[in-house]
């Protein structure tokens, strides 16, 4: 009998179904929990020292660095075709556990999240809205929008403007055929005109959020949206689960409508990896093996409300029937991830300090030249980027 370490940043014994594994393996896991606040710093250290966990969980942009340490062991091609099993994984959560140009593959994708729009039916009835429609491109939801402020709702729009301001702008880039580097990764192209726009037609938003609806998290918008006073949000998706089998809204769980990002959806997300300095190899590969399972994936989910990676696992009736659930399925499919790469994080950190600043600006100044302060802003982070880091 082995025992093997796990490190997550998310679910417990119960929720990763390690007792079940247990009953049907020679190994015993020993589970650490890492706050997600502390766990890059944790993940370093283990990397650093060849020392610690033999399976962590890490956040996809993280896992570049982590390749570039030296600090990984990479899976064969037959081992990742034993843990698919005759199936397989969205194409986002994949293409997010490559390495842009690597030959060999680091990461086995397990978990996933994913933005959208929930609205109030009933609002949008009110305006005279058809809902099938109101979310279907940026042009058909400024229209949506200008016909709920029009109709005197109070707060038509609530997103957060300080946190993963980068994650929420990313469909409008891509929506307008953007990427934030190169093909070949060796360069940032935040001043491509497509960029530009994308970003733009983000931040014209602007005019939809009434004051109370500046300036918050994620958490405080979706309690605006569960109080009734937001008629449209775009928030995690984890907010839906809570709805459903929780704290069902004062005005009805069936007034509540979910709708993807116009554009290309933004996929996070985190993968499992298996550390270089482990002694415990086969044991891992069983234990990864079980943890991607459309089963352990979707026990997973019904505990910590986190996605499921596995095409498969979206395929329950909770996926298939309930319009609220649907939506997400849709996005994970059809949505996109930022691919990690050498430095990505130290990016995409200093990228969206620049992006929440210009939500603070344009709150105290409306009148500002939006594409010349994008075009500015973005123009200088880019040149600084790139005269201080080696990005691929």
């Amino acid at each position: 009998m082995s025992e093997i370490t796990l490190s997550t940043m998310t679910g417990s014994r119960q929720g990763l179904s390690l007792e079940r594994f247990e009953a049907h393996s020679p190994h015993r896991v020993r589970h650490i929990l890492f706050p997600w606040a502390s766990a890059w710093n944790e993940l370093l250290s283990i990397g650093l020292h060849n020392r610690g966990p033999d399976i962590s969980q890490v956040g996809t942009t993280w896992l570049g660095s982590l390749v570039g340490m030296q600090s990984l062991r990479p899976f064969t091609d037959s081992e990742i075709t034993r843990i698919r099993g005759g199936g397989d994984f969205i194409p986002a959560a994949w293409t997010s556990s490559m390495i842009p140009g690597e030959a060999q593959h680091y990461a086995i994708p397990w978990i996933a999240d994913t933005r959208l729009f929930l609205y109030r039916r009933d609002l949008l009835d009110k305006a005279g809205i058809d809902e099938a429609h109101a979310f279907e491109s940026h042009e058909a939801l400024v229209d949506t929008l200008s016909r709920l402020q029009a109709a005197g709702i109070e707060m038509p729009l609530a997103l957060s403007t300080r946190e993963e301001v980068v994650h929420n702008a990313a469909p409008w880039v891509w929506g307008a055929g953007g990427h934030f580097r190169s093909p070949d990764r060796r360069r940032l192209t935040f001043t491509d005109e497509k960029v530009l726009l994308g970003i733009e037609q983000f931040y014209s938003l602007h005019r939809f959020l009434s004051p109370p609806a500046r300036g918050l998290t994620i958490m405080q918008l979706n309690d605006l949206f569960v109080a009734g006073q937001a008629a449209v949000i775009l928030t995690v998706h984890n907010l839906i689960p809570q709805l459903v089998f929780h704290t069902p809204p004062v005005y009805g769980l069936a007034n509540i409508g979910a709708a993807v990002c116009p554009g290309i959806p933004f996929i996070g997300g985190s993968s499992l990896v298996i550390w270089r300095h482990t002694t415990a190899e086969n044991a891992a590969l069983d234990l990864i093996r079980f943890l991607s399972t459309p089963e352990a994936q979707q026990s997973h989910y019904l505990h910590t409300s986190e996605l499921p990676t596995r095409i498969d696992a979206l395929e329950s009736d909770l996926f298939k029937t309930n319009p609220l659930f649907k939506a997400v399925a849709q996005s994970l499919k059809t949505g996109r991830a930022f691919q990690s790469g050498y430095q990505w994080a130290t990016v995409e950190t200093r990228l969206s300090s620049v992006l929440n600043q210009l939500w603070q600006d344009l709150f105290q100044d409306p009148s500002l030249d939006l594409r010349g302060e994008i075009a500015s802003r973005l123009g200088d982070i880019s040149s600084r980027l790139e005269r201080t880091l080696f990005t691929r």
